[in-house]
């Protein structure tokens, strides 16, 4: 992955984005699953860290990791899935 610490970065900013967007947090969010291009274990701590920025380490959602040969999108590096459970008002 030519930067995979700056998609990482933007994935979760992203994510952060549309929780918002829903009404929803990320310590409401329940499961994640992140599909990497082309990841190697080397991969890893930056996607922690990227995650990190966005959820309570002490306190993550359940989180899958799956390496992946492409994405639907050509150029997209990183895709996470995430599932939030809020209240209804």
């Amino acid at each position: 992955m030519a930067d995979g610490s700056t998609a990482a970065r933007q994935v979760y900013a992203n994510l952060r984005t549309a929780l918002e967007g829903a009404g929803a947090k990320p310590a409401d969010v329940v499961k994640l699953t992140t599909y990497v291009v082309r990841y190697t274990p080397e991969l890893r701590p930056l996607l922690a860290e990227a995650r990190a920025a966005i959820f309570n380490p002490a306190a993550l959602p359940a989180s899958t990791l799956v390496g992946v040969q492409a994405l639907a999108e050509p150029g997209y590096l990183i895709e996470v899935e995430a599932i939030a459970v809020t209240e209804l008002g």
